[in-house]
């Protein structure tokens, strides 16, 4: 069986195009008593297409069977992207030419 989660359809109509996602819900086990709870994770650059770019409020409108996800404003300037440790200042593995020329041969071999 084909797996729905990487699918999507386009739908033509009277406005701008729709795309429709299909995913699974699945579950996570909640600490202290570790009962399943479904879990449902959007991700991908479809979202910030759809007007959804990081740091952006959402709103959920719960109705049996339909969920309505609506964006708001964006709460910041700037997306908080993490930043890698191995990155941040004062971080850097300073390499010596003998470790340069090891990692150069192991790609070239």
């Amino acid at each position: 069986m084909a797996n729905h989660k990487d699918k999507s359809e386009e739908t033509r109509s009277a406005s701008p195009v729709i795309m429709t996602r299909h995913h699974n819900v699945s579950y996570l086990r909640q600490y202290p008593d570790y009962i399943a709870a479904p879990l449902l994770i959007l991700e991908g650059q479809w979202l910030a297409v759809a007007g959804f770019a990081i740091g952006t409020r959402v709103d959920i409108q719960v109705m049996e069977g339909c969920l309505v996800i609506t964006a708001g404003e964006p709460e910041l300037t700037e997306p908080a992207v993490p930043v890698p440790a191995h990155r941040l200042p004062g971080c850097e593995r300073k390499r010596s030419d003998e470790d340069k020329r090891e990692t150069i041969g192991e790609y070239v071999a």
